[in-house]
């Protein structure tokens, strides 16, 4: 019985650490593709990196670079908000989010997120 539970741990253990690495690869593959300027990849990327670690709050913020990027400013305002939820002390969250409202014209509530990211520490770039 002892054995059992131990294997099940043991391989619970590997699934948890595997995937781990998996979502870190994923990110990572993410990063390059965006530096790259190829953002449908990044989306690719980080949306992989999201299904294996779904409270990974930078590949939230990321991605909604990416989206952001492509021009696609719902679901980069709805990633931003997204990776506020799982960590609400993240300026690059804040700053990100005001970047996308200000593209969808909501120019009050971009300059709120603009000086709470600063309030948090982001030096724009």
């Amino acid at each position: 019985m002892k054995r059992s539970i131990l294997c099940t741990l043991a391989f619970t253990l590997f699934l948890v650490c595997g995937c781990a690495d998996n979502a870190k690869k994923a990110f990572e593959k993410g990063v390059l593709a965006f530096q790259n300027g190829n953002f449908d990849a990044a989306i690719v990327a980080y949306t992989e990196a999201i299904r294996l670690d779904p409270k990974n709050a930078e590949a939230y913020c990321n991605r909604s670079r990416a989206y952001a990027r492509k021009g696609d400013f719902d679901k980069a305002f709805a990633d931003c908000n997204e990776a506020l939820r799982l960590d609400p002390k993240d300026a690059k969250a804040y700053y990100t989010r005001g970047v996308v409202c200000k593209k969808m014209g909501e120019k009050a509530k971009a300059e709120e997120d603009f000086a709470q990211a600063k309030k948090l520490g982001y030096k724009a770039p």
